[in-house]
């Protein structure tokens, strides 16, 4: 009986085979009485037609290759002298295992069988074809003589009958000798093939031994079926490998992908990994720096290693670290990594650049610009001037004051000088001083550090200063600044630099400045109610913004440029404007400038037909003095709500002199109201000196 058993199979189990098949014994059996009459059973099968099975043959050969002897039969093959040639689909991937290393040690590991055995380890993929070779310069030779070499296809199709093929389509150990190949090339070979399949049953491939002469040494299952177990292991752990070197990588691409530094430092003080974007930060090499004691990298106390000993993290911390060779500013957080007895055995640190931080957190909440010089409308000289200036001013870096009444695009003029200088990607920071208390525009500018105030833990934040850093800052209304807050507004434009309130470090600042004032800032200094040095380091370059009656043609470009937005807001075609109604509309004086008039059109437009502006309630623009409404039988002139709401809440500004908690208190209404009346109205505040 002939002992097989599966590669995978921890004892071997054995197969039942016919009888009348002589080898695989323990014994190595002589099979020359055997050859001849195989030859003549093989010969005749053949020669017997597709039609009528053979008795004899059925009797003598295993059943996996009289199977194999009828489908080559009924394809029409029959015996062949040689391999015959791959067809397209029958080409071996590219991908063949690499199997050289194991199969040098399972060669060697032979080397203690008897010598004689003239065997040849070999190694096919899935498809068939051989891979490697693994046997004595000989034997190779001898092989390669027949048209045996790596690349060859062992398949039914090219080779005819053969062990390495059955063993692919049975998934079982398999051997075939002599005459039982039908290819003659193969006649005085023997074969022992075992499949190589993983614990998912998945076919990688196969391994054989293949040897010359007609006797099929007894050792050679085993040896198969152990070169196939070996086999089978080396390449789950090549694959193993690959998965693990691909996820590495992996986590290496997308560790360097995020735009936060990294850094994790093992319990001795060892680098275990740093990203690029960690290396940038701390000036060090990214490749020579793993390994290394982090602390011999740079020249400050690890902030981390406390966590060693207390194993409490933290997230989101602001340093500040200044020695003479760096300056860092950092959004930093520290996670610690404990082993199963609850030591840190590591500590993974993640830190950003703080501008950074500050620019993500403006670009999403903050103001930005939008408009260019390219969207300033008008063609008088007056305002064509003022663009000239203001595009010449950009290209500088120093101070702006933009003068003007209000409603003269102040803030319009104040985006595109940031868009049109070198720091136009950087962020664009804007504040009203006439819409926040005194001691709200201090926040907002300075910013504050985090702790406990007013028995409320709150958290620290950066001012509007540092949030223009490489960029523009643009004070509005900046007249409305208390005379002690433009002190330390001073102080900062001299300096570039700013402590936060309730703190005593100082952070350095770099951005342009642009201040707005609808008041003759000139005549405030004179009245002590602005500082002339304020003055003077804020107009280094001064841009007067002429109002919209003395922009000869203008309001016509205006009114146009308006009704067609509005249209195309509206989903409507551009309306007319009947001559009348525009003849008023350039007659009018424009107090309110090109703001007033922006919505005046917005509001004829809204009373609009389909196809034009008529017969409308609206102002009468022919009164260019506004003596409109005006009811001499009650001694006032009748005036909308909203102008006799703006004028009591300027009066009880006056009375309380400009203190906003008395004022809503007067007034009844909340402080946030209060100062959003005063924005819309543009109620100037002019507070007494030294308030």
């Amino acid at each position: 009986m002939a002992i097989q058993w599966h590669a995978r199979d921890e004892n071997p189990r054995p197969l039942r085979l016919l009888k009348h098949f002589p080898w695989g014994s323990p014994k190595t059996l002589k099979a020359e009485r055997m050859s001849a009459d195989l030859r003549d059973v093989r010969d005749s099968f053949f020669a017997a037609g597709s039609a009528r099975r053979n008795r004899s043959a059925s009797s003598i050969v295993q059943p996996c290759v009289l199977e194999s002897s009828h489908r080559i039969r009924d394809s029409g093959q029959g015996i062949t002298d040689t391999f015959g040639l791959l067809s397209l689909g029958e080409i071996a991937p590219d991908d063949v295992p690499q199997t050289s290393d194991i199969g040098s040690i399972i060669h060697e590991a032979m080397v203690p069988i008897p010598e004689r055995h003239g065997g040849c380890l070999c190694f096919y993929d899935q498809n068939g074809s051989l891979s490697e070779l693994h046997c004595d310069d000989a034997v190779k030779a001898a092989l390669i003589d027949r048209g045996i070499s790596t690349g060859i296809s062992f398949l039914e199709t090219i080779a005819g009958t053969n062990a390495v093929d059955l063993t692919l389509r049975t998934r079982a150990t398999v051997a075939t000798v002599g005459a039982q190949h039908t290819c003659r090339l193969l006649d005085d070979l023997w074969m022992v093939a075992c499949p190589l399949i993983f614990p998912d049953a998945e076919l990688r491939g196969a391994v054989a031994l293949i040897g010359t002469g007609e006797d099929v040494p007894a050792f050679s299952h085993q040896m198969v079926a152990g070169a196939a177990k070996l086999m089978t292991s080396h390449l789950r752990n090549l694959d193993l490998t690959r998965k693990l070197s691909q996820l590495l990588q992996e986590q290496k691409a997308i560790i360097d992908s995020i735009s936060d530094g990294l850094l994790v430092v093992a319990r001795d003080g060892n680098v275990q990994h740093l990203n690029s974007h960690a290396a940038r930060i701390l000036g060090v090499d990214p490749v020579l720096s793993v390994g290394r004691k982090f602390s011999e990298l740079i020249d400050f106390d690890p902030i981390i290693y406390p966590l060693f000993q207390n194993g409490t993290g933290y997230k989101d911390e602001e340093l500040l670290i200044r020695t003479p060779m760096r300056t860092l500013h950092l959004s930093d957080t520290a996670v610690p990594i404990k082993d199963d007895a609850g030591n840190v055995a590591s500590i993974v640190n993640t830190f950003r650049e703080f501008s950074d931080l500050q620019k993500v957190a403006h670009r999403l909440g903050g103001t930005r610009a939008v408009y260019r010089f390219e969207d300033i409308v008008g063609h008088s000289a007056k305002i064509q001037s003022a663009v000239r200036a203001a595009r010449k001013a950009a290209r500088t870096d120093g101070s702006i004051l933009l003068l003007g009444e209000s409603g003269t695009g102040k803030k319009l003029f104040a985006q595109a000088i940031h868009l049109g200088s070198g720091r136009a990607n950087g962020p664009f920071v804007a504040i009203n001083c006439a819409a926040l208390s005194r001691d709200l525009i201090e926040e907002e500018l300075f910013g504050r550090v985090g702790g406990v105030i007013d028995g409320v833990n709150r958290a620290g934040r950066p001012g509007k200063f540092e949030l223009a850093a490489e960029g523009t800052l643009f004070l509005d209304e900046i007249s409305a600044m208390p005379l002690d807050l433009q002190v330390k507004l001073l102080e900062v434009l001299q300096e570039r630099s700013v402590v936060r309130l309730g703190g005593a470090q100082s952070f350095s600042v770099n951005f342009r400045l642009i201040a707005a004032s609808n008041t003759p800032l000139v005549s405030l200094a004179e009245s002590g109610e602005f500082r002339r040095d304020l003055l003077f380091r804020l107009s280094v370059i001064d841009i007067v913004l002429p109002p919209l009656r003395e922009r000869q043609g203008d309001v016509d470009l205006l009114v146009s440029h308006y009704m067609e937005k509005y249209a195309s807001d509206h989903s409507r075609d551009n309306w007319s404007i009947p001559t009348d109604t525009m003849a008023s509309l350039r007659a009018y004086n424009w107090p309110g400038n090109v703001r007033e008039l922006q919505n005046a059109v917005e509001r004829l437009s809204n009373n609009a037909n389909d196809f034009s502006i008529s017969d409308i309630e609206s102002p009468d623009f022919t009164t260019v003095d506004r003596k409109i409404y005006e009811n001499p039988a009650f001694g006032f002139r009748l005036r909308p709500l909203q102008d006799h709401e703006k004028d009591i809440i300027d009066k009880t500004l006056k009375m309380v002199g400009y203190n906003m908690s008395k004022a809503a208190r007067e007034l009844r209404i909340s402080k946030v109201t209060l100062y959003k009346k005063i924005k819309d109205y543009s109620i100037e505040l002019r507070r007494p000196i030294g308030s």
